[in-house]
């Protein structure tokens, strides 16, 4: 039987105490005490009676002292830094007998260093494209007070190869500044095929075609503009994830004066994600092993869209209505049927404003446009609103009636064209 757990020393104390005396039958002690001679008489030897270190006096597989050195000085120029990550730095940089992460963790813990071990993460479904600048992903980071002013953090990823392509201190979210970033990016890197953001401004838009300044800047220069699904940033992991390991490496615990010394940081946090820390998910590589830039130069002057010659432009206003074109916009000759001379016209004087009109329309064709028309539209002119425009007393509503029915296609003798949406 082993000591009494309740009382070991105690036990041993007595027990040696005991055996120590004259004439005392030994056997007969450890038999009480529960123990064999062998142990008794061991106790009995010893000076100590606390139990001894069964560490090995030789561990030939233990970490050499400089090895464990440098994994404390990588923690401790990384510490954002997990066991993995740390390891594949090390090796990489060319020395030898680096122990396995979980050996690494032991001698953190063992040194007192401690991680910043970020919350764990949810389920995820992974997507990535085949090869660089096929996708960008582009958000703003939230915001934060600096001695001077808010720094917005822009940031822009491939989606490929994770490659960080600006991260920059802004001080505001306007399109020019988005502009001028995504200007000096296009000139460095070239041009992707498309970019992913979110809804909000200066990308994103509540209006229906969902087009802003900049979101036609970008179709000008021939790069699709990608938007994720409302209330769902898991869209852009990817950039959540990059935003994280921002917060992690290079504001937490630090406070900035001015927005230049923000993009100092950021600058250096950029280069050490690019070329020095190994990503997981690109087999403990870095970004710039796998990112090329791209083969699209960034034209200094935007090309405009071209159009089938038998097309019409119209312009999109801000509520968006569709302009007239050029032929519409003409004033009538002087002379003309169309000139007022009633203030509420007859039925006699609208079949005549129908003839005069059927009789100037050219042949019907699409109409390019980006919003939603109204009733059909012609090549040259759109015959109600001509005509309203040139007649007095269009407050009447028998006036509108008749000439909404006069003014049908099939009571000009032309075919009704598809709507353009």
């Amino acid at each position: 039987m082993p000591w009494d757990n309740r009382a070991v020393k105690e036990c041993r104390v007595e027990f040696v105490s005991m055996a120590g005396k004259e004439g005392v039958n030994f056997r007969l002690l450890c038999h009480r005490f529960g123990v064999s001679r062998k142990t008794g008489y061991k106790w009995r030897s010893r000076q100590e009676l606390e139990d001894l270190s069964r560490r090995p006096r030789t561990s030939p597989n233990k970490t050499l002292p400089e090895v464990e050195a440098a994994v404390l000085g990588a923690a401790a120029e990384h510490p954002g830094w997990g066991a993995r990550k740390l390891r594949s730095h090390l090796v990489r940089q060319g020395l030898g007998g680096i122990p396995a992460p979980s050996t690494m963790v032991q001698i953190l813990k063992r040194n007192g260093v401690q991680r910043l071990v970020p919350m764990p993460a949810g389920p995820w479904q992974r997507f990535e494209h085949p090869e660089p600048n096929q996708l960008w992903q582009m958000d703003f980071k939230g915001h934060f007070a600096t001695m001077e002013a808010r720094c917005h953090p822009l940031t822009m990823l491939d989606d490929c190869s994770r490659y960080a392509l600006c991260v920059a201190a802004c001080g505001d979210e306007k399109t020019q500044t988005v502009k001028g970033r995504l200007a000096a990016v296009f000139e460095r890197y070239g041009l992707p095929w498309a970019i992913l953001c979110d809804n909000g401004p200066p990308w994103g838009s509540e209006a229906e075609h969902g087009l802003t300044p900049l979101g036609v800047w970008l179709t000008k220069l021939g790069v699709e503009l990608w938007h994720g699904r409302a209330y769902h940033p898991q869209t852009q992991g990817k950039l959540e994830r990059f935003h994280r390991t921002l917060k992690l490496e290079a504001l937490q615990g630090r406070v900035f004066r001015t927005l230049l010394e923000c993009q100092e940081a950021f600058d250096a946090f950029r280069h050490c994600y690019n070329h020095v820390r190994p990503h997981e998910a690109l087999a403990m590589q870095a970004p710039i092993e796998r990112y090329t830039p791209s083969d699209r130069g960034f034209p200094a002057i935007p090309s405009e869209p071209e159009y089938d010659s038998g097309w019409d432009l119209r312009k999109v206003h801000d509520p968006g209505m569709v302009g007239r074109t050029t032929a519409a916009r003409r004033a009538p000759p002087r002379g003309s049927l169309l000139r007022p001379d009633h203030r509420h016209p007859r039925p006699q004087r609208l079949q005549r404003c129908v003839t005069y009109v059927s009789e100037h329309l050219s042949p019907i064709s699409p109409v390019a446009t980006a919003g939603r028309g109204r009733g059909w539209v012609s090549a040259a002119v759109c015959p109600r609103e001509f005509v309203l425009d040139h007649i007095e007393g269009t407050s009447s509503t028998q006036t509108r009636r008749a000439l909404d029915h006069l003014l049908q296609p099939r009571h000009l003798g032309l075919e009704e064209p598809r709507m353009s949406r």
